[in-house]
């Protein structure tokens, strides 16, 4: 998104789904996606949806993993103007004060065309 790894992009609770969505000026061939997640021990489960138009989406990719940089390639033949991330669940913090739910919550979120 803005290149800095140290800022982030945070959903405003823990009401699934959320999604963040990027605009690439114009539509683009698509290679792959990577997002690099706050919170690499929890479980992030989420798609990757395209769109010409920001009004109708497609879902490209469904993916579920942990880890600080998830990354996939799109089918072959994508091509988009906007690219979304819907995170549908996210595995809870469990610590010694009990159990908390989990937020959607990234630094970077980077498209690849070709």
């Amino acid at each position: 998104n803005d290149g800095d790894p140290a800022t982030r992009w945070c959903a405003k609770g823990s009401a699934m789904p959320q999604w963040w969505r990027v605009d690439l000026g114009e539509a683009h061939q698509l290679s792959s996606f990577a997002v690099s997640f706050q919170h690499p021990d929890r479980t992030y489960t989420y798609l990757i949806e395209t769109s010409q138009d920001d009004s109708v989406y497609v879902q490209q990719v469904s993916l579920s993993g942990l880890g600080a940089v998830q990354s996939e390639a799109f089918p072959p033949g994508v091509s988009a103007r906007y690219v979304r991330i819907t995170i549908t669940a996210a595995t809870p913090l469990v610590d010694a004060t009990g159990t908390h739910l989990s937020w959607a919550t990234f630094f970077e979120f980077s498209v690849i065309g070709i």
